[in-house]
C-alpha cells in the first residue's frame, strides 16, 4: 500500500479516537442537588426551575415526597430521576394551566452541532411540549391511554438530535406542563419526572487540527506531483 494512503489511514484512526462523543456532563434529570446525587425528598432541585406557573408560587422546583398523595397515582420516583413539583408538600394541589419546567446545560468544549439528548418522562396530567433553546421538538405525552394520566407510566424514549436546535455556550430545555382541574381531575397536583442524558463531540484538540492541516496540504501536493508526471 502507497505511504500516502497508510498515513491517511492513521489519520482517520487519530481524528475518530479525538471526536468520540463524552457525556454532557452539565446536563441533570430532575430530582438531582448541587453536588450531582439525588435530592433529599422535600428539598429544592438544584437544576430545575419553573419559569411558567399557573399557581403563581415561584419558580422553585421541589423533590415530592413519596410518602403520600399523590404518589399512589404517581409512578415512583426512581434511581436516576425524581419527581418535582412547585410546592414542597406531599399532598399538595395546584391551580390548572401550564407549568412550565426548565433546566440549563452548557456546550462550552463541544462542537454543539454534534449534541444530542435522550429522555423518557412523565407528568401531571400532560407533556404538551419540550423545546430546545426556544426551538419545538414536537414531543409530547398524554399518558398510555392518551387521556391526561402521563403520570402513571413513561413515555417512549425520545432523542433531540436536530444540529440546528443546538448553541455553543449555555443552551435551555424546556418541558411544558398542562394541569387539569375538575371534573377531569378532581385533586390536580402537577408535576414532572424527567430521566435524561445527553452527548456531544468535544472540539479537538490543537494539535489534531494541525496534523489534519498538514495531510491536507500533503495530499494536495501528491496530486500536483502527480499530475505532472502524468502531463509529461
Amino acid at each position: 500500500m502507497h505511504r500516502f494512503a497508510v498515513a491517511a489511514m492513521l489519520l482517520g484512526t487519530l481524528v475518530g479516537a479525538q471526536v468520540k462523543a463524552d457525556v454532557i456532563s452539565s446536563l441533570f434529570s430532575t430530582g438531582f442537588n448541587a453536588g450531582g446525587t439525588l435530592a433529599t425528598e422535600g428539598s429544592v432541585d438544584a437544576h430545575w426551575t419553573i419559569v411558567s406557573n399557573a399557581g403563581g408560587t415561584g419558580s422553585t422546583a421541589y423533590i415530592t415526597t413519596t410518602d403520600g398523595f399523590p404518589i399512589g397515582a404517581w409512578i415512583p420516583n426512581q434511581p436516576n430521576g425524581q419527581w418535582i413539583q412547585p410546592t414542597s408538600g406531599s399532598t399538595d394541589t395546584h391551580v390548572p394551566g401550564v407549568y412550565t419546567f426548565q433546566t440549563q446545560f452548557s456546550l462550552a468544549g463541544f462542537e454543539a452541532n454534534t449534541a444530542s439528548i435522550q429522555f423518557t418522562a412523565a407528568a401531571d396530567n400532560r407533556i404538551t411540549d419540550v423545546l430546545i433553546n426556544g426551538f419545538s421538538t414536537g414531543f409530547t405525552w398524554t399518558g398510555a391511554s392518551g387521556s391526561g394520566d402521563a403520570y402513571a407510566s413513561f413515555s417512549p424514549q425520545f432523542t433531540i438530535s436536530n444540529p440546528a436546535f443546538f448553541q455553543n455556550g449555555i443552551n435551555t430545555l424546556q418541558f411544558v406542563v398542562e394541569n387539569d382541574g375538575p371534573p377531569n381531575d378532581p385533586t390536580n397536583p402537577t408535576g414532572l419526572l424527567v430521566v435524561l442524558s445527553g452527548t456531544a463531540n468535544p472540539v479537538p484538540e490543537p494539535s489534531t487540527m494541525i496534523l489534519v492541516g498538514l495531510m491536507g496540504a500533503g495530499a494536495f501536493a501528491v496530486r500536483r506531483i502527480r499530475r505532472g508526471k502524468n502531463a509529461a
